[in-house]
């Protein structure tokens, strides 16, 4: 519909047309949590399994993880198909595009193109470590946990630290935000046990974690949500005083592959809902939580009878029964 220029008015909306704005019409007004909605829905999916430059004491080299990367495919998958996420609104950074410099311009370009009604989902799978409290020197224990990108090392140097990932979480405009990380908080747990059982942490030589630190780890990852109608999940695999371990699972990955066990049985209990435990017709945020402890209890940590031995994933979330993935309209 074009505007005449010669009478000065716009021309009357044929039929066909008034149909149209009545049904974006119908979108913008749909009742809230709904399957269809205005906004459309954006991911970012980071995955690494070997930082190469990051080495241990006397620069020795750590062990990779063989299933960040699977999990993180397997996330994108999900979105795509099961939660209609459009393909070319899912970025996936992985093994080496995930460097800092890209996830950096990555979130740049989601704050400058996503609106208010939205739906972003970051999603990380890889090692995590601390290092010594970075300004603005905000951490009670002294440590700042950290994402170990493609390119991080052990000096610290291209790490993706807490804060600044808050910061970045904080100017995402959207309403919707759901945050999911696979990888461990600290060093405090079990160290690397065998081949089928490997932590997601590398340790960085000057930061000693303190196993009686009751610090909410992630505290800025937590706290990125400061407008009140702002719906902020996030999900993080183990407890501050534990690791998030990768593992296999017999039949169900390649032989020779393991795959993190949080992201495993997050995916377990979305895919056919199985996780929807009031059959309300979604899995909410603290129904997954509950369904993906429940069956790391049943398989991992009931032989394990020390609880800093275990895996106990968190929830921090200000709606915690809201869906954890929105289903968006096909037509997004």
């Amino acid at each position: 519909m074009q505007f005449d220029s010669r009478n000065r008015r716009w021309p009357i909306p044929s039929a066909s047309n008034r149909l149209r704005v009545a049904l974006f019409a119908s979108f913008l007004f749909f009742p809230f949590g709904a399957v269809s909605r205005a906004g459309e829905a954006y991911a970012m999916v980071v995955s690494v399994n070997d930082s190469p430059r990051f080495y241990g004491a006397n620069l020795t080299p750590h062990r990779p993880l063989k299933g960040a990367e699977a999990d993180a495919d397997a996330i994108a998958k999900l979105l795509e198909r099961q939660f209609n996420f459009p393909a070319k609104n899912v970025l996936r950074l992985k093994s080496a595009s995930a460097t800092h410099a890209n996830v950096k311009r990555a979130f740049e370009e989601m704050i400058a193109r996503l609106k208010a009604d939205d739906v972003f989902v970051f999603y990380f799978s890889g090692h995590g470590t601390q290092i010594p409290d970075q300004p603005p020197f905000d951490e009670p224990d002294g440590l700042d946990e950290a994402l170990c990108l493609y390119d991080s090392e052990s000096t610290g140097r291209n790490l993706l630290i807490d804060d600044e990932l808050g910061l970045w979480l904080e100017k995402i405009p959207a309403r919707h935000v759901t945050v999911i990380l696979d990888c461990c908080h600290a060093g405090t747990g079990t160290k690397e046990v065998d081949e089928d059982i490997v932590p997601r942490f590398l340790p960085v030589p000057q930061a000693k974690p303190d196993p009686r630190s009751t610090k909410r780890p992630w505290r800025e990852v937590q706290g990125s949500a400061k407008a009140i109608d702002r719906e902020t999940l996030a999900l993080f695999a183990c407890q501050p005083d534990q690791q998030a371990f990768e593992r296999r699972f017999v039949g169900q990955v390649p032989v020779g592959g393991r795959v993190g066990q949080f992201t495993h049985f997050l995916l377990e209990g979305l895919r056919d809902s199985k996780a929807d435990a009031d059959h309300k017709g979604f899995v909410s945020a603290r129904e997954a939580i509950d369904y993906a402890q429940k069956r790391m209890d049943e398989s991992f940590n009931l032989a394990r009878p020390h609880r800093v031995d275990q895996q106990q994933p968190m929830l921090e979330a200000t709606h915690e029964n809201a869906p954890l993935f929105r289903p968006m309209n096909r037509a997004n």
